[in-house]
């Protein structure tokens, strides 16, 4: 029988011992919760990857862009047409849309020949001179 002055009912605290039914349970919600974690931390590591791939390239392309921008130029490579210049001695590399002598360089001996195609004493088919000679020494 309860007076006024003391309420019906109180919550209170006490010890309680888990069932192994109650203890499976916990251990089932510790290994479900311990796979979620490590699902969300591979998650993270994956998307961490990521940004930083995406920031890596994203510097590599502020490092290009400022190099290009302090140098005023880049090195570029096309196929250039090759033009022998006998006046000069010269072999000249021709950009093939502007016309542009991208660079030049001095002919080498061999280059200053012009080649005549000649057949001396039947011996087949001769590209120069030089070559001429070449084949006419071997057979002596």
């Amino acid at each position: 029988m309860a007076t006024s002055q003391f309420p019906a009912t109180q919550n209170v605290s006490f010890e309680h011992n888990f069932t192994e039914e109650e203890m499976r349970g916990l251990a089932e919600s510790m290994a479900a919760q311990e796979k979620k974690v490590a699902d969300l931390e591979a998650e993270k590591k994956k998307a961490a990857d990521n940004f930083k791939l995406q920031v890596d390239s994203a510097k590599l392309a502020l490092a290009t862009a400022a190099m290009k921008y302090r140098d005023g130029h880049e090195t570029r490579y096309v196929d250039a047409k090759v033009r022998p210049d006998f006046t000069t001695g010269k072999v000249l590399f021709i950009h093939p849309e502007t016309g542009q002598v991208l660079r030049e360089r001095i002919m080498t001996e061999d280059e200053k020949q012009i080649k005549l195609p000649l057949d001396i004493g039947g011996a087949g088919i001769v590209h120069s001179v030089s070559d001429a000679q070449d084949r006419r020494e071997a057979r002596q």
